[in-house]
């Protein structure tokens, strides 16, 4: 029995936080095998070419898409790609372990981070750096974004209360 170790240390957090991540994908993968995601669709076809990265051969997956969508602040790109049922909480596999929350907070796009926000994008995901979106969007220095935060985090607990 570590005394340092507690229910608040960060990697106690990350480990639930992983877990729950995985019941999620799991969840995910079941949907997406209950539904057609129609990548046929031309609008959605367009939205994978501009997401695609150069040295790319293939198109990048919907999450992909949905992370570098919300990195470039491209809020309608970021909701077409959300009405295909994708996964709004996938980390990315490189070295930081980002969600679509953490980079559009990164980038500062306010208007991708009230979509994702409203379609329920979950905070308290912890990226590679051990910090969440919210963390980083303390550290924007705009208040704006800052302040959708604390509005999620005042929803919650209004709804704990009822």
């Amino acid at each position: 029995n570590n005394p340092n170790v507690g229910p608040q240390d960060p990697r106690i957090q990350w480990a639930e936080n992983a877990l729950r991540e995985t019941k999620d994908k799991i969840q995910n993968v079941n949907n997406m095998a209950n539904s057609s995601v129609n990548v046929s669709s031309q609008p959605l076809k367009q939205v994978l070419r501009r997401c695609k990265l150069k040295t790319e051969t293939e198109l990048p997956s919907l999450e992909t898409a949905l992370r570098r969508s919300a990195s470039e602040g491209n809020t309608q790109d970021v909701e077409l790609i959300l009405s295909q049922g994708t996964d709004i909480n996938a980390q990315d596999s490189a070295k930081n372990k980002r969600t679509a929350l953490h980079w559009a907070v990164v980038g500062k796009h306010k208007s991708v981070i009230e979509v994702l926000l409203k379609e329920g994008a979950r905070t308290d995901i912890f990226d590679a750096f051990i910090k969440t979106a919210e963390d980083y969007a303390r550290e924007s220095g705009v208040e704006e974004i800052k302040q959708l935060f604390v509005a999620v985090t005042q929803e919650k607990l209004n709804h704990r209360k009822a």
